[in-house]
C-alpha cells in the first residue's frame, strides 16, 4: 500500500493553494462565496412588470464579488465557474396578488423559475396576498462576464404595486452563492 503524506499543495508560484488537516478537512485558499440582503425595502414596484431586485448589502462578501450598484455577481478569469445559489424573498402587495414568480437569470437570460407560495394576510376588511419564494440553484458561470441577478414579477388584482420586504438584521430577503468548481 502507498500513501502520500502532505499538509499543503502550493503553486509553482510558491502560494499555498490548499492544506489538508489532520483530520482530512481539505480548506482550499480561495474559494469565491457571498451572502447579500438588502439595505431596506424595495417599494413600488409595478403591477406585471419584470424588475430586478435590489439586493445591495452585503451581509458577507470577503472578496465584494456582488456589484451592490447594479445588484448582480459578475465573474472574471479568476472567479468563473459553476456555483450554487439559494434565498428567500418576501414580496407584500398593495392589492391580493394573483400570481408571483422570481426569475434567477443569467446574462439577462432566465435561468430558472420559482413561483410564490401565496398566502393571505390582514382581517377581512384589510385582506391581502403576500408572496414568499424559497429557492436554490446550480448555474453555469464558466465563462469571464457571465452573470447572475434576480428579477422579480408580481401580478396584482386592480394594479395595485408590490414592496420586497427586508426585516433589519434577520435576513428575510436574501441571496447567497459559493463556487462549487
Amino acid at each position: 500500500m502507498s500513501k502520500i503524506l502532505v499538509n499543503t499543495i502550493g503553486h509553482t508560484g510558491d502560494t499555498t493553494a490548499m492544506t489538508v488537516g489532520s483530520t482530512g478537512i481539505v480548506t482550499q485558499a480561495k474559494m469565491p462565496f457571498f451572502m447579500i440582503d438588502m439595505a431596506s425595502d424595495q417599494t413600488s414596484i409595478g403591477d406585471d412588470t419584470a424588475t430586478v431586485i435590489q439586493f445591495n448589502e452585503r451581509a458577507v462578501d470577503p472578496d465584494s464579488l456582488w456589484d451592490t450598484s447594479n445588484y448582480r455577481f459578475t465573474v472574471d478569469a479568476n472567479t468563473a465557474g459553476y456555483y450554487q445559489y439559494s434565498g428567500h424573498v418576501y414580496a407584500n402587495s398593495t392589492q391580493n396578488q394573483e400570481s408571483a414568480s422570481l426569475f434567477a437569470r443569467k446574462n439577462g437570460s432566465v435561468h430558472t423559475a420559482t413561483f410564490g407560495c401565496l398566502r393571505a394576510s390582514g382581517g377581512s376588511s384589510t385582506s391581502k396576498t403576500e408572496a414568499v419564494f424559497s429557492f436554490t440553484g446550480i448555474i453555469d458561470l464558466t465563462s469571464a462576464n457571465d452573470y447572475l441577478d434576480f428579477t422579480i414579477t408580481v401580478d396584482c388584482s386592480s394594479g395595485g404595486t408590490t414592496t420586497i420586504n427586508e426585516i433589519g438584521n434577520s435576513f428575510r430577503t436574501y441571496v447567497c452563492a459559493q463556487r462549487l468548481r
